[in-house]
């Protein structure tokens, strides 16, 4: 093997965790917990130089490993080039399959989203508890995206949601993928739902019925001011239309005591619900005293029409 001026030197003058740090890249030292396997390239770097005795070499190669594994020809190449046997022992018993790279947070988050993907619409209780386990908000709007849910997204939903751990983006997402359909509750006899006539604007409030104990004398409650309705704009974006019916308390003022909806959309319901909590009745009269009171109203979406 021919030996030129520097690499002579380096076998004379260099030390030996100099000599390492050219050729391994890493220093072995007492701090040094877990140094990386030595390459076929590190490795025949240092033969070349020849700063290393056998003994020492074996020594570094026992205890760094090498990543790399020697075919038959390989072996017999080494031992033909003058390399020791017990050097090309070493190499063969050391050797340590590297590491498989540790995956991205974007590849982990991939992976969650698909092992959460199987199956049926999300049920409510199923979406919480992932919340609670620790699956992040972003994780599960993928997954509501890709299967849906199985629930209506109401007030006490969402409650319920945002202490399990939810987002507003995750709730804007189950929103949207909440069933079409919405189940109407059944109205009681004692409060008949009249359908309310078809008014020409973009949006309509209609008193339907109202509903006071039983008297001699009964006035039931007149609407006197009605707050302008609120087209919500995500039910614009999204072309959410329909009715929703709502059952509201008046008190022996006049005021909106309690607003609670009976039927329609979850994001035209609320915006429904905001603005009857303003509206102002002349309140209900029995025997000419004033009193609490309750009526059922429709209020219709409709989409303006250029």
């Amino acid at each position: 093997m021919k030996t030129t001026k520097l690499q002579l030197k380096l076998s004379i003058q260099a030390p030996i965790s100099v000599l390492l740090l050219v050729v391994f890249g890493t220093i072995v030292s007492a701090q040094t917990t877990a140094p990386k396997p030595i390459s076929k390239d590190g490795l025949m770097k240092a033969v070349q130089i020849g700063g290393l005795s056998s003994q020492e070499l074996s020594g570094l190669i026992s205890s760094m490993g090498v990543d790399f594994r020697l075919s038959d020809e390989e072996r017999d190449g080494l031992l033909k080039s003058g390399l020791e046997r017990t050097v090309v022992d070493a190499i063969v018993a050391n050797y340590h399959m590297p590491e498989p790279p540790k995956p991205t947070a974007a590849e982990l988050e991939a992976a969650k989203v698909l092992q959460l993907s199987n199956g049926g619409p999300l049920t409510q209780e199923e979406l919480t508890n992932h919340l609670k386990t620790g699956v992040a908000p972003a994780i599960l709007e993928q997954v509501v995206e890709k299967r849906g849910i199985s629930f209506s997204v109401t007030g006490d939903t969402a409650k319920s949601v945002e202490n399990a751990g939810g987002n507003r983006s995750l709730l804007g997402v189950l929103i949207l993928k909440q069933p079409a359909a919405v189940v109407v509750q059944e109205v009681k006899p004692q409060q008949p739902v009249q359908q309310a006539a078809a008014i020409p604007a973009p949006l309509a409030a209609v008193p339907v019925t109202n509903s006071v104990p039983k008297a001699k004398s009964i006035e039931q409650a007149t609407l006197l001011k009605r707050e302008e309705l609120n087209y919500p704009l995500l039910a614009r974006k999204e072309k959410i239309a329909g009715s929703v019916r709502c059952e509201v308390f008046i008190d022996e003022r006049g005021l909106v005591s309690k607003v609670k909806t009976v039927s329609g959309h979850p994001v035209l319901a609320a915006a429904a619900e905001e603005s009857i909590r303003r509206w102002k009745y002349n309140p209900a009269k029995l025997d000419g005293k004033s009193v609490s009171s309750s009526t059922l109203v429709e209020v219709n979406f409709k989409p303006v029409l250029n």
